[in-house]
């Protein structure tokens, strides 16, 4: 089992606190929290998700949008005539 699979199945059938996962699993528990918001907002099945194979079950979790995404793209021949200017 890999560390992401072991955390989703502590966190999901376990009572233990996000510190005391994260201490198990070696990862931050703030990502256990992550973890359990997640699947309680998209209302996932424990035995779904643990069926699922490990490249799923990494994209289910770590799927975000680019932290640019939404935002205009930079003007570089603006930036580089307002760099010229004095």
């Amino acid at each position: 089992m890999n560390t992401l699979r072991d955390a989703i199945q502590l966190a999901l059938t376990t009572s233990l606190s996000n510190r005391e996962i994260a201490e198990q699993v070696d990862i931050a528990y703030n990502t256990v929290g992550r973890y359990r918001r997640l699947a309680k907002e998209k209302q996932w099945n424990t035995a779904e998700l643990l069926a699922l194979s490990d490249e799923d079950l990494v994209a289910r979790f770590t799927s975000r949008p680019p932290r640019w995404a939404g935002r205009n793209p930079l003007d570089f021949e603006y930036i580089h005539r307002e760099m010229q200017r004095k």
